[in-house]
């Protein structure tokens, strides 16, 4: 299949049909986890209520004068079949969806070879045709039995220690569970959890939202213009510019471990061609500078980046509210440091440095990520950035709890003025109040549990 790159489309939400505009977000849905689609598909189509928790979760939606947005910044589903039941639920809910694509969306199987499917920048054409289409998809499906699709990896995960502090996701490893003790669904999917979240269908049932994976620009009932760019990325080990932890002390955690190279499953299950990745071996190190795969994710961006309107070049015009997102991390500060990590090596698999020149380059109002599952709002030398994770479903009990709770968060509304506030995030609050201190290589006492466990 041949990748082709969006284009920036105009969208016009007129007053006469809707009274303002609202946007949520929600990263990491990994629906080939059972529990995560039938939690996903709850939200999208559970009556409304109106008894929410707080202003973080989703408020009932008065009436279809409200259109809605949500962001889905990666990791949908590896499986095609659940990757298209998100898709088949989010245009039953939402007016617009805007999705970018996460290495667990590019893994590839056997079940798309006869598609033409047979490497990753194929799914991701793949992936974009399915989301451009408007035909009813299937609601999901178990594994296919090829070794890609119908169970996630769990990510690693330490909870807090009596001494406090948050934990981490390492995501390495592929056990199938981590013992969480996470109860089976009920009757009702959502269980305790959901019940006071709902996200509400609109009262009419012919309404089938749209699915992006390109620029939009909407100008709204308010008079205003919002600008939304979902950013191709990918990862480059080199991104990684702090210092490792002493080899003494990784070489304690992994001693009669496979190492992290041969756990991280990307470097199994996504195939590269030729004229993106010359030499499989630069994909699979740790080691390498190279970043060829982290430049041709990024030059796809500029093709509509290089839009004069997208750049705001021209005229004077109303007020742009901008709004990116991706998979990837455009910076360092939005991962904790090494020591508090349960897997070290983690941020040589995150980053981008091609995407973080382009979210700099663009100054968007927020940029909303995902990959690491590790929450977080924090503002960065002027950009607001915000992780939002779903995440595993044994992560659910812990560092993703709230994000399982309430459901894909708000963070714009037309009616209060645009962007909401600040988010609550345990790493957000501590580097809002602590300085990064790349220089010290204490493990923290909850890494050195988990793998005491281990």
């Amino acid at each position: 299949m041949t990748f082709k790159p969006p284009s920036l489309t105009e969208i016009a939400v007129t007053p006469d049909l809707y009274d303002a505009v609202r946007i949520y977000a929600m990263s990491d849905l990994h629906v080939d986890y059972r529990k995560n689609l039938e939690l996903f598909q709850y939200w999208c189509s559970r009556p409304a209520s109106g008894n929410s928790l707080s202003s973080l979760a989703l408020e009932q939606e008065r009436s279809d004068r409200i259109y809605s947005i949500l962001l889905i910044p990666g990791d949908i589903a590896s499986n095609p079949a659940n990757f298209k039941a998100v898709l088949a639920a989010t245009r039953r809910r939402f007016h617009a969806t805007f999705i970018v694509a996460g290495n667990h969306d590019l893994w590839v199987s056997n079940s798309l070879a006869d598609q033409g499917v047979v490497t990753s920048i194929d799914k991701l054409a793949w992936i974009h045709q399915v989301a451009e289409g408007d035909g009813d998809e299937p609601e999901g499906e178990e594994d296919t039995g090829d070794g890609v699709g119908g169970k996630e990896e769990e990510g690693g995960w330490s909870e807090e220690g009596n001494e406090g502090g948050p934990g981490v996701p390492g995501r390495g490893g592929e056990a199938e569970g981590d013992g969480s003790g996470t109860p089976e669904p009920s009757a009702n999917p959502g269980g305790s959890r959901a019940a006071h979240l709902p996200i509400s269908p609109s009262s009419s049932s012919s309404r089938r939202g749209k699915v992006f994976t390109g620029p939009v620009r909407f100008h709204t009932p308010r008079g205003e213009r919002l600008l939304i760019l979902p950013l191709l990325s990918w990862y480059h080990a080199s991104w990684d510019t702090e210092p490792d932890l002493p080899a003494e002390v990784v070489a304690d955690l992994y001693e009669g471990r496979p190492t992290f190279e041969q756990r991280w499953a990307d470097f199994r299950c996504c195939k590269w061609p030729e004229e993106v990745l010359q030499d499989r071996e630069d994909f699979v190190s740790l080691q390498t500078e190279k970043k060829e795969l982290a430049v041709w994710f990024a030059r796809q961006n500029e093709i509509f980046l290089a839009d004069t309107r997208v750049r705001g070049e021209g005229p004077p015009a109303e007020k742009t509210t901008v709004i990116s997102f991706s998979h990837f991390l455009p910076r360092e500060e939005l991962c904790p440091e090494k020591r508090f990590l349960l897997e070290p090596m983690l941020p040589k698999v995150i980053g981008s440095t091609p995407l973080r020149k382009q979210v700099e380059a663009l100054r968007p109002d927020l940029h909303v990520f995902g990959h690491t599952h590790i929450p977080i709002d924090l503002t960065v030398q002027g950009i607001r950035y915000l992780q939002w994770p779903l995440g595993s479903v044994g992560e659910q009990s812990r560092q993703t709890y709230e994000m399982g709770r309430r459901g894909p968060v708000l963070v714009f509304d037309e009616e209060r003025g645009g962007l909401v506030g600040t988010i609550p995030t345990r790493w957000g609050a501590h580097y809002r109040e602590a300085a990064r201190n790349v220089l010290e290589t204490e493990l923290a006492p909850w890494v050195k549990k988990y793998w005491e466990r281990k």
